[in-house]
Order: structure tokens, then sequence, then C-alpha cells
């Protein structure tokens, strides 16, 4: 994720301080929350390059198959592929990340 590209370029730095890194790590979270409201007007573009990709190399973009009772993965009622992975991968990836940012840096922000 682009997104996530200043942060970590930044963590690898032998000179960054703590609250250098946790104001990096704010922004990105702020980003990540703002993708988070805006997911359905984002995924459209993110879809969109993705189908243009798996056009060119042949493959077609399918919803999995749904069933009645499902235990081991998402089942999300869905006509199309796009909404289908709308919140069984974008939504659910964005709010992992923004946990383990909150997570990770929360308490390196209160000792800072």
């Amino acid at each position: 994720m682009a997104s996530s590209l200043v942060l970590s370029r930044a963590l690898q730095k032998v000179q960054l301080d703590l609250v250098t890194a946790t104001a990096y790590a704010d922004r990105l979270r702020s980003k990540l929350v703002d993708m988070r409201d805006k997911a359905e007007k984002e995924l459209v573009k993110i879809y969109m390059r993705a189908a243009e990709l798996a056009r060119k190399r042949g493959v077609s973009l399918e919803k999995p198959r749904t069933t009645g009772r499902q235990r081991f993965r998402a089942n999300m009622d869905a006509d199309t592929a796009e909404e289908y992975f709308r919140p069984a991968v974008y939504i659910s990836f964005l709010d992992n990340f923004i946990s383990q940012l909150q997570v990770r840096y929360y308490q390196s922000k209160q000792s800072a």
C-alpha cells in the first residue's frame, strides 16, 4: 500500500525519534480511516484497476461461491464480485491495519 510507504521508510532510518514516528503513524491512520469511510467510492477505483489487470492476464474476477452456512470464510450476500470483496477483503484489511497502528503506536504516544 503506497500510503504506508512514508511511515515504512521513516521507521527504517537510523535517526528517527519516537515523536516523529508517532506523527507519521497518526497521519497514516487518519488517511486509512478516511479511506474506510469512503470505502464504496475508493474500492471502485481499485476494483477497476484490478479488473483491467485481470483482463490483460485472461483472468475473470468472480465472487466465491456462497452457501447457506459458511464456517471458515466470509459469506457475504452480494450480487457482484465488487460487492463481495468490499466487506470481505477491503474493509476487513483497512480495519485490521487501523487497529494495528493504534495498538503499536498508541502506547508509544502515551509514553512520549
